[in-house]
Formats: structure tokens, sequence, C-alpha cells
């Protein structure tokens, strides 16, 4: 487990925001819209045949880490990441001194996708390490990867400094958002007591609780705005002040009164 840090936020950052890391020659699949990869790969319900196992990890999310394995398939035109779960979700639930590439065959995994893909380069290590470094940036506020399980395409050392990487980009870009601190539209949240904090993925991007809600609020410090994509809601300081206040009215009288 020497990769344990929990760096994942509120569940629904993650997925809200993975757009921010769309970019270079890297296409995400999503599946609201998007690189449809169902229609291309007849509904993503297993793994290629030709698809080669890059790795096995555990995902910290929230309160646990699961397991999650990769797969790398490659065409005459493009390089694709597939990957899914197993019936036995957690990391604590296996035996990691016998645990081998056979516990992630293609036939033992559950919910599995085409996360991304890109036009074929360099060769077969290079290519996975770099899409299955834009799938787990991708996932960064939702799961954090915690621990390296099996080696395939992709070995521990690699895999390990991928995940460093990855920190080190955080950090750069949180200190980047805290130099902006002091924006007018953080003033408000911290006012508002919604203890704002950087996502990690944008050198403007920071997050705070939606008051009442499973889900977050989105700040820009440079353009002092706020947008909740789930209330439908967005605007500038004193927009930000009358939602929140206007979501803890709706919140009280939804809560019981305990006395």
């Amino acid at each position: 487990m020497e990769l344990r840090e929990t760096r994942a936020g509120p569940i629904a950052l993650g997925l809200a925001e993975s757009v921010l890391w769309k970019g270079g020659e890297v296409s995400y699949c999503d599946d609201n819209g998007g690189d449809s990869s169902s229609a291309k790969h007849g509904g993503d319900s297993q793994i290629p045949a030709d698809a080669c196992f890059a790795c096995a990890y555990g995902l910290w999310v929230q309160v646990d880490s699961f397991v999650e394995a990769a797969y790398f398939r490659r065409t005459e035109v493009e390089d694709e990441l597939w990957v899914g779960t197993t019936e036995v979700l957690l990391v604590c639930d296996y035996d990691l001194e016998t645990l081998c590439a056979d516990d992630f065959a293609p036939a033992k995994l559950v919910n599995v996708k085409h996360v991304c893909s890109s036009p074929r380069q360099g060769d077969q290590s290079t290519a996975c390490l770099r899409l299955l470094g834009s799938h787990l940036r991708a996932q960064v506020g939702f799961a954090w990867p915690e621990c390296f399980l099996v080696a395939g395409i992709v070995d521990r050392p690699s895999f390990e400094n991928l995940v460093a990487q990855i920190k080190q980009e955080i950090d750069e870009t949180e200190h980047q958002a805290r130099l902006l601190g002091d924006a007018p539209i953080l003033a408000a949240a911290q006012d508002l007591g919604c203890s704002p904090q950087p996502t990690g993925r944008s050198s403007t991007g920071w997050y705070m609780s939606c008051p009442g809600r499973n889900h977050v609020v989105f700040l820009d410090a440079k353009s002092n705005t706020f947008t909740c994509p789930w209330c439908k809601r967005k605007g500038g300081v004193e927009e930000l002040k009358a939602f929140v206040q206007e979501r803890r009215s709706r919140w009280a009288k939804t809560t019981p009164d305990e006395n």
C-alpha cells in the first residue's frame, strides 16, 4: 500500500470536472455523450479479445479501496484503454501475496468500459502508460490510485512514477490556485462558511459543497463566478450569496427538528 494518499474529494467532483483534463490527442469516452464507444464496440460489455493486460491497482473512493484492472488494445490506427472491476470489489478482500494477472482475466471482469483512446503512437509500453495516465488524471477528485496490485504491460515502478507525476501536477496546480485565494468569489464563499478548496485541476478552479446536497459547486477565482451544474445555477458574488441562502433555507425546511 505504498501509494496510499487520499486525494479524492466529493464524489461528484471528478465526474463533473473530468472535461478539464481532456486535451492533446487523447479522446475520452463519455457515457453521457461525447465519444460514444458503446456504438463502436458493441456496448462495452467485455474486454476485446485482442487486448493485453496492462495492470491492476486499487482506487481509493471515499471510504475504501476498490480494485480496477486495465487492458490495452492496439489497432492499425488507434490505441485504446479499457478498464473493469471484479465481483470482489475491495482490495482488502484479496490475498495480495497470491494475486496474479489470472485473477483479472477478461472473463472475470464486470463493469467493463472503454475509457480513452488516441492515435497509434510509439511502442506499446509507452502508449499504454500514456493512456493510463490520462485515465487516472480524469478521476482526480473522485478516485485516487492508492496501491499497485499486479503488473502486466505496466510494472510497479512505472505505475508509481506515474502517480508521483500526477501528484506533483496537482500540487503545482493547487499552488497556482491559492495565489488567487483572495478573489471576491472565494472570500464570499469563505464568509458563508462554505470552506472552498482548490480542485487541483485548474489554476483558477475551486469547489465547495452545495448546502444540503451531495454534490459540489464550482468556483472560478479569475472570473469570480460560480456554477452548480446539478442545481442549474450560476452567477457572480451576489448570486452566490443568494444561492447559498436559498439552499440553506430549503434544507432547514426539509430537516426534521431534533427538539
